[in-house]
């Protein structure tokens, strides 16, 4: 019986035994995360259970040059037949519904009640379980039964690609698994703070930075939620690493997971992370990822294999990435959620979640905690309220949001205060492009962030060209975009470069490290004039830097013929 076929002279084949057992026990390994070891066994033995059917093999035999049969007929699908007999066995349309997509994708529970009325075609021999189905610590509530099915399907469909691409492609597979672990992790970055604390200066914002690391090693707490509330520039990027790795190492959890909200953040902070733990021990996967190299290089081809199950230590995806894969269907997007089990979950810049999806969010946030021993850590310099009871302006539109979130900074410790670097000077009157060239025209260094790109586009025309003036926003591609913001700040280190003007959109406001000793911004949310106030005198270099907030006058000049 044959499962898969190497190409070769002679043609090298895998019996479905071979690979039923390689992948029950792959599966089983991924599943004992969360204390589903059994379950994982079980789907990974049925999952190609019917590939013994009479017309796969003669697929098989006949598409690999093997059968003596120059046609073919009758159905070979096989996927449907393991979770029929699963579901005759356990009475379990959940686990049956994991093997039965585990090709196509998860069915919606419609389709997978006709599906399960199909018969098994009659070569297929019926099987005892391979093992005793042992008791579930997990008791599943309301809408966790959807994560957890998705969480099983993950650990199949991984195990089941894994076995496959070991026996196919056997070079691959040897590309796999690369990093270090995470207490070799935790020694490179402490050396590197060290170093860093040596030749930084005594001033107020190292002094809060020292501060908020301090405590990230004193605070090893168990599994949970947590919340980091530190102001722009108090350092919070490589403090909630440092939080992260001792509280996973403390709980003997895997990995690390940094989401972000904009890719212009994740460029920046994945090459920081890279520059000191290496490059083989972080994963950046977003949309914008390029490979300039030949795709055979080895340390290339690792990264991509990486991308699609996150088995490394360090992962730095965007928050797009994480929350589609754990409400996706298809084996492709859900292959990674296993590996989510039994990690550190950073959200940066939390404030940024979208409010008509928080509540599934949040639902998933606590199925992961409650279910997969995943620690949750909220991080941001405006927190907001994610606990307790949540309402809207409608009173039907309210549900529970997390229960308890601990934060890691005391209040007392005032580190809004501490940081205060900048005042807000806030303009009533509406002013008009040109009002606003003007302005910053009386500025050697200024960056102006606006709401639109063509607010961007029409301001920047009508700055003089001197000295260095920018214009960032996404009507440039993401390389033009990360050359611009290194540009600028080699520019800002530069004390030669007398004039640096830039205009930009909201994509410089969170995590783009740059120091502007003044700000314009047009008005906005509190929590978007704050931010844009972040890149105001952030390394506290002047006594009080200065934001201006302005409003724009209605005006829509009509392109040009």
């Amino acid at each position: 019986m044959i499962a898969h076929v190497k190409p070769g002279s002679p043609p090298v084949i895998q019996p479905i035994e071979d690979h039923r057992k390689n992948v029950a026990e792959l599966a089983a390994r991924f599943a004992a995360a969360f204390g589903c070891e059994s379950i994982g066994y079980i789907l990974g033995w049925f999952h190609d259970k019917g590939k013994e059917r009479d017309t796969f093999q003669n697929y098989i035999r006949l598409a690999n040059g093997l059968a003596p049969i120059s046609n073919l007929t009758g159905a070979h699908e096989h996927a449907y037949i393991g979770g029929i007999m699963i579901h005759q066995l356990l009475h379990s349309p959940l686990l049956a519904n994991a093997v039965m997509g585990h090709h196509r994708g998860l069915y919606d529970a419609d389709v997978l009640k006709e599906e399960l009325k199909k018969a098994v075609p009659q070569e297929v021999k019926s099987e005892p379980l391979p093992l005793q189905l042992s008791a579930s610590r997990l008791h599943l509530f309301g809408t966790e039964i959807h994560h957890f099915l998705r969480m099983i399907f993950s650990c199949l469909v991984d195990a089941d690609f894994l076995d496959t691409e070991h026996f196919m492609q056997p070079e691959q597979a040897q590309l796999r698994g690369q990093g270090e672990k995470l207490p070799a992790l935790l020694a490179k970055l402490e050396a590197h703070l060290a170093k860093l604390k040596t030749i930084s200066a005594d001033t107020e914002v190292n002094r809060v930075r020292d501060f908020v690391q301090q405590l990230c090693r004193e605070r090893n707490r168990p599994c949970g939620f947590y919340s980091m509330t530190v102001p722009t520039g108090g350092g919070k990027t490589l403090a909630s690493l440092l939080w992260a790795l001792r509280h996973a190492i403390h709980n003997g959890q895997k990995r690390v997971i940094i989401a972000i909200p904009y890719t212009s953040i994740i460029v920046q902070t994945a090459a920081t992370l890279k520059s000191i733990l290496g490059e083989n021990n972080v994963l950046e996967h977003h949309s914008n990822v390029e490979f300039n190299v030949d795709e055979e290089d080895e340390e290339v081809k690792s990264v991509q294999l990486a991308m699609e199950n996150w088995n490394y230590p360090i992962v730095v995806t965007t928050n797009v990435q994480l929350f589609e894969s754990m409400f996706a269907n298809k084996p492709s997007a859900c292959r990674k959620l296993h590996n989510i089990a039994n990690s550190v979950l950073i959200l940066d810049e939390v404030q940024t979640l979208p409010t008509q999806f928080l509540q599934p969010i949040i639902g998933a946030l606590k199925a992961y905690n409650r279910l997969f021993g995943v620690s949750v850590l909220l991080t941001t310099a405006s927190q907001p309220v994610l606990n307790g009871l949540i309402e809207g302006c409608n009173p039907v539109a309210k549900f529970e949001g997390i229960g308890n979130i601990q934060e890691l900074i005391p209040p007392e410790a005032r580190l809004h205060e501490k940081l205060r670097r900048v005042k807000l000077d806030i303009s009533e009157t509406p002013q008009s492009y040109d009002d606003i060239a003007k302005s910053l025209c009386q500025h050697k260094r200024v960056l102006c962030v606006v709401n639109t790109r063509r607010d961007a586009r029409e301001i920047f025309k009508r700055l003089p060209n001197e000295g260095i003036t920018l214009h960032l926003s996404r009507m440039m591609c993401p390389a033009h975009v990360n050359e611009t913001i290194d540009e600028i700040k080699d520019a800002l280190k530069n004390n030669a470069c007398g004039t640096i003007r830039v205009v930009a959109t909201q994509l410089v406001e969170a995590g783009v490290d740059i120091d502007f000793p003044v700000v314009y911004r047009q008005e906005a949310g509190l929590d978007s004039v704050l931010q844009a106030a972040g890149r105001c005198n952030r390394e506290g270099k002047l006594d009080m830097g200065v934001t201006y907030v302005f409003s724009l006058a209605k005006e829509h000049p009509l392109p040009k013929g």
